[in-house]
Parts: structure tokens; sequence; C-alpha cells
């Protein structure tokens, strides 16, 4: 089945509708295993979700901006 939203997905668990795997797979019972499961299904269609593409960058963003105080010799190798 195309992926639609987590909404969906979610409507899909309560109404016991949401297999794990394949549709012949177990149903799903546990709530924060559907919720992985429309992430994964919202990655495979969409691509990365937003707040994962914010957090990656701000990551990046942190990680030069440190990069660049060590070679200037304000902060230590080991981050301190």
């Amino acid at each position: 089945m195309p992926f639609t939203s987590v909404g969906a997905e979610l409507k899909r668990f309560a109404a016991g509708r949401l297999h794990s795997g394949s549709p012949s797979g177990k149903v799903v019972t546990n709530r924060k295993q559907a919720i992985a499961i429309a992430l994964s299904e919202q990655r495979k269609a969409k691509g990365q979700p937003e707040h994962l593409k914010m957090a990656a960058h701000h990551a990046l963003g942190l990680a030069h901006h440190l990069t660049k105080l060590r070679k200037l010799g304000a902060l230590k190798e080991n981050g301190d």
C-alpha cells in the first residue's frame, strides 16, 4: 500500500489493520512500533522527515563552528 501520511498509518493501527512487514505479517499492537513504521514509510516515500533534516543541518553547523574555534586556539582538541 502506498504511503499517505503518518496520521493515516496511526488510524490503520487504531483500527487494527497495521501489519509489521507485509500484509500477511503480525498485527502491530504497540503504538511506538506503529509510529516507527509510519516514519519509516515516510522516509521511503518522501526522503528524510523535515525535523530530522533540520537536526542534521544544525549538527553540521555546530561542528563547523567548533572546528573554526579550535583552529583559532579558543578550544582545546578534547572539546573543553
